[in-house]
């Protein structure tokens, strides 16, 4: 997994050059001892396949921040409802059927 923190500050993340390569999943936490982004961590790191699929990279921001999403919860989301609402949308759909073929 990414941490913001890694290359810089979060004003410096460039989610642009993302688009069309990658769906962005962005963990916010107060704190990188918090229970609930410790589970949803553990829960990505052993469905490493299931992240990869579908293009996934994961962003650790240690702030809260609002932004434009797709999906919100202050509990740990199970992979399983992860990957069923990516796969959901449109784009993924377009891209399992190109798998098919």
């Amino acid at each position: 997994m990414t941490q913001a923190g890694e290359k810089g500050s979060v004003a410096d993340l460039d989610l642009d050059a993302l688009r069309w390569k990658n769906r962005v999943l962005v963990l916010f936490s107060p704190s990188e001892s918090d229970v609930s982004f410790q589970l949803q961590k553990q829960g990505l790191a052993s469905s490493t396949e299931g992240v990869l699929d579908r293009e996934l990279m994961v962003l650790e921001i240690m702030e809260q921040k609002d932004g434009g999403v797709k999906l919100r919860s202050s509990e740990p989301v199970s992979t399983k409802d992860l990957f069923g609402l990516i796969d959901s949308m449109p784009m993924r759909r377009q891209e399992m059927e190109s798998k098919k073929e």
